[in-house]
């Protein structure tokens, strides 16, 4: 993405953040490395990863306010995107990250995915999942053919 100039938002659960459960994690320094990029945008993805539209407004909080408290003392830097776990919200959800500082988040979009601009407000801009970035950087980008990456 860094070669040909992509921007990218990385969504980041705080549990998992140097974590090797199977799969390694970003750790801590690798995302401060990230983020000091003018391309990279660090959003905050909770804290656990849980389905938030199942869990109560103590947790929901913890979820939604701590791990944008971790992520902001860790990184040094403001974190004004959410992004759903899951791309799930409800009415409750929506309300206490809006209430939280964040500027907007991310979801994905509903019923269908679609791109950014045809959200319906800043706290559920819609994205598509990144198994389909193939066939849809070309019509974002306005262009019929990728760059080849090696």
């Amino acid at each position: 993405m860094k070669k040909y100039n992509y921007p990218a938002v990385f969504a980041i659960h705080t549990s998992s953040v140097g974590v090797n459960a199977g799969r390694t994690h970003v750790t801590w320094e690798q995302l401060r490395i990230m983020a000091s990029d003018p391309l990279i945008t660090i959003s905050c993805h909770s804290k656990t990863h849980p389905v938030l539209t199942k869990i109560s407004d103590k947790q929901l909080y913890q979820e939604v306010v701590e791990s944008k408290e971790i992520l902001e003392a860790k990184l040094n830097r403001p974190i004004i995107y959410f992004t759903y776990p899951y791309g799930n919200y409800d009415s409750r959800v929506k309300k206490i990250v809006a209430d939280s500082g964040y500027l907007g988040a991310i979801a994905f979009g509903t019923p269908t995915e679609m791109f950014a601009g045809q959200s319906k407000d800043l706290f559920a801009i819609a994205r598509f999942e990144k198994s389909r970035l193939e066939k849809v950087i070309p019509q974002a980008w306005g262009s019929p053919a990728l760059p080849q990456c090696n």
